[in-house]
């Protein structure tokens, strides 16, 4: 391992070997200053220090392990997440709307960066339009469960952001999230449907269309026409 890596240990409890490839292109300083597009890619000791500022107060951070690899003074990051089991992809987390995941992969982030500044378009440009499916839904939804039935508040943005993950083929777990009083879970859930619509989540739709709030019945609605169009 690199000595310019060491302060990742500080926030990581081993280095993945596409961690230490990404922190060889990083140290180019091609991608860092470039904040008129989005990009400002920070060295192993700025990741390290950031990380463990918004670790003592961001519960996403701090639920998911993730690491801060940039900051380009808008007050939104993207996030390496080492974990399962959404381990190796990109979190965009925002500070004023909802964060998702937004590259599969720490070589995709580069190559989107790469992009940038061949095209002088904005990193955000590249993100992906639909969050991926999660490698382990097995245990995904085992995460999703124990997140949920912790009923704590702080939880809820991963919650969230995990959903959009699954492929939603636990139907007794999102069935009971969906009918939940708290309709950012339900919304997910729908919003989810309609972005990978299959005959098997016709119960969950109806689930979803049904909610007593808007918020998810407008949705649920959409998500049960999309399903019922594949029979």
């Amino acid at each position: 391992m690199n000595d310019d890596l060491s302060p990742l240990l500080q926030v990581l409890p081993a280095i993945p070997i596409e961690v230490e490839r990404y922190f060889e292109k990083v140290r180019s300083g091609a991608y860092s200053g470039r904040t008129q597009l989005g990009l400002n890619l920070l060295p192993p000791a700025e990741v390290a220090q950031l990380t463990a500022t918004f670790r003592e107060f961001h519960p996403l951070i701090q639920q998911t392990g993730a690491i801060i690899l940039d900051d380009a003074d808008t007050s939104d990051y993207h996030c390496y997440v080492p974990d399962l089991p959404i381990a190796g992809s990109v979190l965009h987390l925002r500070h004023d709307g909802e964060s998702r995941i937004v590259f599969a992969s720490l070589s995709d982030f580069v190559q989107a960066a790469d992009r940038c500044l061949v095209g002088d378009n904005d990193l955000g440009d590249y993100h992906l339009p639909f969050t991926p499916l999660a490698t382990d839904q097995e245990r995904l939804s085992e995460k999703i469960a124990t997140f949920y039935h912790q009923q704590d508040e702080d939880v809820e943005a991963s919650i969230l952001l995990l959903v959009e993950s699954s492929s939603l083929s636990d139907d007794a777990l999102f069935i009971e999230i969906a009918a939940d009083s708290n309709f950012y879970f339900g919304e997910a859930i729908a919003n989810t449907i309609l972005v990978r619509p299959r005959a098997s989540l016709l119960e969950l739709a109806k689930v979803c269309s049904q909610h007593p709030h808007p918020q998810v019945s407008r949705p649920g609605a959409k998500a049960l026409s999309a399903v019922q169009g594949l029979q």
